[in-house]
């Protein structure tokens, strides 16, 4: 009998199994994979070394990350995201953020040659750099199209800056503070690249009234730049959409209108301390203009009445080209229940929303459902029975929690993106 003396497995194989492991499994499971065998131990090296963090408050990461980068040159291709972190707190001391910035932007040009991925992780702008130094370093990193801002503070020179340094750009996600605004240099959309997708997640540094109304500055800004050469996918998250009062009428009505046939892809996440009823409202919302938006995610509460009729909301969605419209994400508010469930089933139910094939709602208060100890079950059961002719006609009809709601958002930009290449 012959007998099998070695297993081949494809390396393709190797790549999906090892990156499983490394998302979902522990340190020592992904040693235990390169030590498999040098087919594995090379999977297992390059899948790791996709994302790298960089302490920014320490000098010898770069060295250490140049060495073992000039011994290993196969890896350099690998590196797909990078992540600089600005600062360290130890015993309630921060330490030195951003020193080695510069030379390790520098270094990445030829150390990542592939990076697609750059991530500011706690940058201070006023600490961090100065535009003009930093726009210099920026520049030869030509592959990279996503560019994130986590837990940042940020002026609108800023993001100036950053926008016209990297004209391969197709990704912007902006969650920061800002700290200042900035009139003295425009930005025209000759000035900025095509966006794909833009996430806003946008605060203020002080109560201030000047700080206020810079917030709604920074989306006029981009619906006067990136708006205008078109972006598929638009997420909005607190507080973007605001009051009044602070400048916001009307700001995301025009960035909205602004996007016209480019928007598919459409996320709103609205203020706690208000709902997207009056934000619809302030904001002016609609979506006559977006004749190609086919996807609208609103997980955040509509506080309405128990008939949606005539609400904020009803007037934004029939507003949507009929046959047009084919996901959609609301929030479900179980203690409203049967009406409210009964009236969104009778407004999707209208002839201009026929297009639908997947209907998603994502829990309002999940701390109330435990309390009322509610199951995602049976507010599933009340969904499905309230939406049965949707589901007799092969519409999904589905109840999520917060957090898988998101990744099933994610999940339909991700897939609006890849519709747009």
């Amino acid at each position: 009998m012959a007998t099998l003396s070695r297993l081949s497995i494809p390396t393709e194989l190797i790549d999906k199994i090892v990156a499983e492991v490394i998302t979902y499994g522990r340190r020592k499971d992904v040693t235990t994979c390169a030590l498999l065998c040098k087919q594995w131990h090379e999977v297992t090296l390059r899948q790791t070394f996709r994302c790298v963090t960089f302490l920014l408050y320490k000098e010898d990461g770069l060295i250490a990350f140049r060495q073992l980068i000039e011994r290993n040159t196969w890896l350099a291709p690998s590196i797909r995201s990078a992540t600089l972190k600005f600062k360290r707190w130890s015993e309630g001391m921060k330490q030195n953020p951003g020193e080695f910035l510069m030379p390790v932007l520098d270094a990445l040009s030829t150390l990542a040659p592939q990076l697609q991925t750059l991530i500011f992780d706690d940058a201070h702008c006023r600490q961090g750099w100065v535009c003009r130094v930093l726009s210099r370093h920026l520049q030869p990193l030509r592959s990279v199209s996503t560019l994130k801002f986590r837990i940042c503070t940020l002026r609108m020179s800023d993001i100036k800056m950053f926008l016209r340094a990297m004209p391969n750009m197709q990704h912007l996600d902006l969650s920061s503070s800002i700290l200042s605004g900035d009139s003295k240099v425009g930005l025209s959309p000759a000035d900025v690249p095509a966006l794909k997708s833009l996430r806003l997640s946008l605060s203020r540094v002080s109560r201030k009234e000047a700080s206020r109304k810079l917030l709604p500055a920074v989306v006029k800004l981009l619906t006067t730049s990136v708006a205008v050469r078109g972006i598929s996918c638009l997420s909005l998250d607190t507080p973007v959409s605001g009051r009044a009062e602070e400048g916001w009428s009307g700001v995301v009505g025009d960035l909205i209108r602004t996007l016209g046939p480019s928007l598919k892809y459409l996320r709103w996440y609205g203020d706690s301390w208000t709902d997207l009823e009056t934000e619809f409202g302030v904001s002016t919302i609609d979506l006559t203009a977006n004749v190609h938006l086919h996807t609208l995610v609103l997980p955040s509460p509509t506080r309405t009445a128990r008939n949606v009729a005539d609400s904020q909301l009803s007037r934004v969605l029939n507003t949507i080209i009929p046959g047009a419209l084919r996901r959609i994400m609301l929030c479900h508010s179980f203690v409203l229940e049967t009406e409210f469930l009964h009236s969104y089933a009778s407004l999707l139910s209208r002839p201009r929303f026929q297009s639908l094939t997947d209907i998603y709602f994502v829990q309002e208060d999940e701390w109330l459902a435990l309390i009322e100890n509610r199951s995602i079950g049976q507010d599933e059961q009340n969904v499905q029975t309230a939406f049965a002719e949707f589901i007799a006609r092969g519409v999904v009809v589905r109840v999520l929690e917060h957090d898988d709601g998101r990744v099933v958002a994610d999940r339909w930009e991700k897939e609006t993106i890849v519709e747009s290449d």
